[in-house]
């Protein structure tokens, strides 16, 4: 990220943020798994938002006498034990999944950048947050999230605050290491030196200058917290019926895989995609906002 230089009122420069945003997306471009991964989030929020207007059949009705149907011209991907379309609720688990990573993304990345922003900032509440984090950290990710989800009890909101929590501790130990980095520079000390609050300096001088791994962790955190939602929702604390999740499909697929492979191998495939491409698009960011770029400004 271009840094910014505290010279009075034209702190900020577009044009440098403007060059180094097109020196990140040639970079970027370059790289055609961050481009498949790129093609595949826009396609699976592309189905969530539209998945009333392309859901073929209503995903909530059930219909016994096409109980497990295989895929077919009528049901492209087969049926559920209750009869309903696979494919339409497929379509519509794109739309909870891709809401479920949103949320619980944004709590721990708010919640865990605020926490590294003052640890980092100031030495006085270094000890006390970190200390924090570590006891956090000790805990398994999905062991933490079954706790929480048992405390406050089994449900998809219950479920994003949960993998949301979770994901703090990540958030918090990446900004902090950063801000510790930026806090040093030159044009920092030039704005403590011109009496600059400390909430102006954090959000105008900092903050905008340790964004590019927390963009970066931004886009990996989406696919584990899709992942971690999912488990929940397997092991029967997240989505519950008749919610059309992808976790929660693979949880009753289970009694049916000899019988009906169409019913696992479809969600699953759908969760594994949308991992990847999430996975795949943070690959290319992070090498597209390598620290070596700053050189080229």
């Amino acid at each position: 990220m271009n840094t910014y230089v505290a010279t009075g009122k034209n702190e900020k420069r577009p044009a440098k943020s403007k060059a180094y945003a097109a020196i990140v997306w040639h970079e970027f471009k370059k790289n055609k798994g961050a481009l498949i991964g790129l093609g595949l989030v826009i396609f699976f929020i592309s189905i969530g938002l539209l998945a009333p207007y392309i859901s073929p059949h209503d995903p909530l009705l059930m219909n016994q006498a096409n109980r497990l149907q295989p895929p077919s011209i009528t049901h492209w991907l087969g049926t559920d034990e209750h009869g309903r379309d696979l494919m339409s609720r497929i379509i519509h688990g794109a739309r909870i999944s891709t809401t479920v990573g949103v949320v619980a993304v944004l709590i721990a990345g708010v919640g865990g950048v605020t926490l590294g922003l003052t640890a980092g900032y100031w030495k006085s509440a270094d000890a006390i947050i970190m200390t924090m984090i570590d006891l956090l950290m000790a805990f398994p990710f999905l062991l933490l999230a079954i706790g929480i989800v048992s405390i406050l009890g089994p449900s998809l909101t219950n479920t994003m605050i949960a993998v949301g929590i979770g994901g703090i501790a990540g958030y918090c130990r990446v900004t902090r290491a950063e801000v510790l980095r930026v806090r040093e520079l030159e044009f920092v000390e030039a704005a403590h030196a011109l009496g600059y609050s400390n909430a102006r300096i954090i959000l105008n001088h900092i903050l905008p200058n340790v964004l590019a791994p927390i963009i970066v962790m931004v886009t990996l955190t989406l696919g584990s917290s899709i992942l971690g939602a999912a488990a929940l929702s397997f092991l029967g604390l997240g989505a519950q019926p008749p919610q059309p999740e992808w976790g929660f499909m693979l949880n009753s697929a289970r009694s049916f895989v000899m019988r009906a492979w169409w019913y696992s191998v479809f969600p699953g495939l759908a969760i594994m995609l949308m991992v990847l491409g999430f996975n795949m698009l943070g690959d290319g960011l992070r090498d597209a906002l390598d620290p070596r770029l700053k050189n080229m400004m």
